[in-house]
């Protein structure tokens, strides 16, 4: 990272600083207890007659020659000069400070801080990858799946202890994928998962009020399978590569979106019109407010088998863990 020009400035005026103070102080001692008493002219006449008590006795003397009078008088001139320039450098050094700080303060105010030029051009190059995982993720969408619009039918399996019977239920819902156009790396994600089988034998293990969610877990026909993963991790399906979003596409009633950050593998049916506390800024408690979980479908079939999941008996957690979870019995693009 390159150091901003504000650092590299103040450390090359505190060694300056630093490198000028010992003369100075010795020539201010000089300066202030001696050259300031004497005649400016000096000469043995005037050492003798002066009447002023010499504090450089050890070098001043009665018997002071000529060539030691010049010696001196060469000196306390090189003196005066240390302290003119000592006196220039500083005054230098504290306009060249003001400059910076006001220079500073006006980056800070403009937004135009090294730092922020550099965080501008590492977002600007963000943004490029985005566009281009996007515009991939497109075309391999198309080459595998066509063009859209998507589906996939899930198939759903009620545990025995479902508080309503089983029998004469239609267990399937469908989801229709939004456009590759406003969500095509999302899609494309999900569209993959599907594919390789990663949700049969997963499940839905949380029935909060305002979403239905799914997870890795297993269920009661796949208890012995719920430590494996689904092959999530092997495919590299795991997680969203990054926060793919569309106001065009909220987070509206029935709608599926991803949860967490990254998003993924969890995914929720959204049972009330999230589009505040699901969209850009409603999850404070990430890093990246300003971020929303990926939106990529919705319901359009089977509704009837969806509120049935919202029926299921629940755990008194945070989570709000079904308490027996319903099972995806296969996930299948139609």
């Amino acid at each position: 990272m390159t150091t901003p020009a504000f650092s590299k400035n103040t450390s090359n005026v505190h060694t300056f600083l630093q490198a000028r103070f010992v003369g100075a102080l010795v020539a201010v001692v000089l300066f202030l207890i001696y050259f300031l008493q004497l005649p400016k002219d000096i000469n043995d006449d005037t050492i003798k007659s002066s009447n002023l008590k010499n504090p450089l006795n050890s070098i001043v003397s009665e018997d002071y020659s000529e060539e030691k009078v010049k010696r001196l008088n060469k000196s306390l001139k090189d003196t005066r000069q240390e302290l003119l320039d000592t006196r220039s450098d500083l005054e230098k050094t504290t306009k060249l400070l003001h400059e910076l700080y006001q220079q500073r303060k006006k980056d800070k105010e403009e937004g135009n801080t090294d730092n922020n030029k550099e965080n501008i051009a590492l977002k600007n190059q963000i943004d490029r990858y985005v566009v281009a995982i996007q515009s991939i993720s497109k075309r391999h969408a198309i080459e595998k799946f066509g063009p859209g619009p998507h589906r996939v039918e899930i198939t759903l399996d009620f545990p025995p202890e479902a508080p309503f019977s089983r029998d004469n239920i239609n267990p399937k819902f469908v989801i229709e994928l939004a456009h590759l156009d406003l969500m095509p790396h999302t899609v494309y994600h999900f569209l993959m998962q599907v594919h390789n089988g990663c949700w049969n034998g997963r499940s839905f293990n949380r029935n909060a009020e305002h979403v239905l969610q799914a997870g890795l877990e297993g269920y009661y026909a796949t208890a012995d399978d719920a430590d494996d993963d689904g092959g999530f991790d092997e495919l590299g399906l795991t997680e969203v590569g990054f926060q793919e979003y569309s106001d065009m596409y909220p987070h509206e009633l029935h709608t599926v979106g991803f949860a967490g950050r990254p998003g993924g593998p969890e995914w929720y049916i959204s049972m009330m019109d999230n589009t505040e506390i699901h969209g850009p800024g409603g999850q404070n408690k990430y890093e990246l407010k300003h971020e929303a979980d990926p939106c990529f479908g919705k319901v359009v079939q089977g509704l009837e088998a969806v509120y049935l999941m919202q029926k299921m008996p629940k755990e008194s957690d945070d989570f709000e863990s079904m308490k027996y979870n319903v099972g995806i019995k296969k996930a299948k693009i139609l």
